[in-house]
């Protein structure tokens, strides 16, 4: 063999080991989602079976309701009875009460005299830097009963290279992605 030939053979694999060591420090820069249940220290357990999620309000939008009604569909998969965020602010105009006073103790004892044993309340924040919307995301579960936090699940979104990048677009979940892992954290969480 010649030793041009050589040479290129040599050096074509050395760029092709060059490629592929930069390859996997790209995907090694990349995270996947995570979710973490806190529950609360002082909630006494009781059965949460029937879940109102907490309606859009217009004072603090944290939501459009897309994640939130997204969560309770996964929720109603797993066997618990949901009133979605329209049924919820339904519920509230029937007993004349606003959507920001939806954690309010008056509030989640109506709520609790209607059946529902806890209320999903769901914010999320976007990208400042661009790329695609939700970067982080929260789900408190509130007793109606108690009026005190059963828990919540603090979720963050996958990532990949710089926020907006292609890669970070391939990496992120979208709110039905998310609203599947909430919901198992939620399930495990209300047991």
């Amino acid at each position: 063999m010649s030793s041009a030939l050589w040479n290129y053979r040599t050096g074509a694999a050395a760029w092709r080991g060059l490629l592929i060591a930069a390859t996997l420090l790209a995907l090694a820069g990349c995270g996947g989602s995570k979710a973490v249940q806190i529950r609360a220290p002082d909630y006494a357990d009781h059965s949460a079976r029937t879940l109102a999620i907490a309606p859009v309000d217009d004072l603090f939008v944290n939501d459009d309701s897309q994640l939130a009604d997204a969560i309770g569909v996964e929720l109603a998969k797993r066997g618990y009875s949901v009133v979605d965020a329209k049924g919820t602010a339904a519920l509230l105009a029937k007993y004349g009460i606003s959507p920001v006073e939806v954690l309010a103790p008056k509030t989640l004892t109506a709520l609790g005299k209607e059946g529902v044993d806890a209320v999903v309340s769901v914010s999320s924040e976007g990208s400042v830097m661009g790329g695609p919307g939700m970067r982080h995301a929260k789900a408190r579960v509130t007793s109606t009963r108690t009026a005190k936090d059963i828990g919540e699940i603090d979720w963050n979104n996958s990532w990949g290279g710089m926020p907006g990048s292609p890669a970070d677009y391939t990496m992120r979940k979208g709110p039905a992605g998310a609203a599947r892992e909430i919901a198992e954290e939620l399930a495990k969480l209300l047991g």
